[in-house]
């Protein structure tokens, strides 16, 4: 299940490298929140990418 473990290893492997690296839940509760947003606006923004290109190509081939 990589679509499941990917999400949840990587969510939970950084938690607990920050507890490790902070010291307590709250501040590394709130580096992994600050981190997962940073992750989900950069696949947001290569998701927009894709997208584009996608639309030129259908673009390009109905035009022809």
């Amino acid at each position: 299940m990589p679509v499941l473990g990917g999400p949840l290893g990587f969510s939970g492997t950084l938690y607990v490298k920050e507890r490790r690296r902070l010291g307590s839940h709250r501040s590394a509760w709130a580096a992994t929140r600050r981190a997962m947003r940073e992750v989900g606006a950069s696949v947001l923004v290569e998701l927009m990418a894709c997208l584009l290109v996608t639309a030129a190509w259908v673009w390009a081939v109905v035009t022809g």
